[in-house]
């Protein structure tokens, strides 16, 4: 069965009839606060897993440029097939909990803000009013987008 599973139709259903009902049920606070998070998916070395990037990884699992890592830093990394699971995630500001929003999933090399920002702008939490804006990527995949204020360097990015 799982074979068959169209990976769009798979996140469209979730990311659109799922979070309907979260909507429906009001489990999405007022005031709108969202953090995008991106995860790194290792899958095993073969043809089978479609859109996978294979990607230089160091000893924490951070992905590294082989061309700017030194041969030393080189001899601890490990190339490694993966895919990437970009998350909206829904919280309010205690953090006493966290609903997932939205998510995605596509090949490791992708980054994660023009996929945010594009493909997140027609989902439901945020047709509920809340921005979609990229934060800064120095902060390794963690936006922060609320209803209220936004937070990150998308401003100064125009977007």
């Amino acid at each position: 069965m799982a074979k068959k599973t169209d990976a769009d139709l798979l996140m469209k259903w979730f990311n659109h009839s799922v979070v309907g009902i979260f909507k429906q049920h009001h489990a999405f606070e007022p005031e709108g606060i969202f953090i995008g998070d991106a995860s790194y998916l290792f899958v095993p070395d073969n043809d089978k897993y479609e859109g996978s990037s294979r990607m230089l990884f160091d000893e924490h699992n951070h992905p590294v440029d082989s061309q700017k890592v030194s041969p030393k830093q080189r001899a601890g990394c490990t190339w490694r097939c993966c895919c990437k699971m970009i998350s909206l995630i829904h919280t309010n500001r205690k953090g006493a909990f966290f609903l997932y929003g939205g998510v995605v999933v596509t090949a490791g090399k992708d980054h994660e803000c023009p996929i945010r920002v594009y493909r997140w702008s027609e989902y439901r939490p945020l047709q509920a009013g809340v921005g979609n804006r990229c934060g800064d990527p120095s902060t390794q995949g963690h936006g922060y987008i609320s209803g209220r204020g936004r937070s990150g360097k998308g401003g100064e990015a125009g977007i």
